[in-house]
């Protein structure tokens, strides 16, 4: 139970999240075959292998998203723990 706020938990969950969707995105793999387009099969191959590469980027930055939120969360824990032992137990 807290007297107002809690963190504990809930930045750890997001960071989870942002973890579990960079592997899936990551999951994703190679791009797909080029289709045959005729004139346009180097234009489309070209604008898979631009989609796909940006793909890696989201899923770079969801991954390193998780890992920043998951050490914010464990600073601002460590911080608070240490901020409650300096105050007075009120005995």
């Amino acid at each position: 139970m807290t007297d107002g706020y809690s963190l504990n938990g809930t930045l750890e969950g997001l960071a989870s999240t942002l973890r579990t969707a960079g592997s899936n995105l990551g999951g994703i793999g190679a791009p797909p075959p080029t289709p045959d387009a005729g004139d346009l099969t180097g234009a489309l191959a070209m604008m898979m292998v631009g989609f796909t590469d940006s793909a890696a980027e989201v899923v770079l930055g969801v991954s390193v998203a998780g890992d920043n939120v998951a050490a914010g969360s464990e600073t601002y824990l460590n911080m608070e723990d240490s901020a409650q032992q300096g105050l007075p137990t009120g005995q």
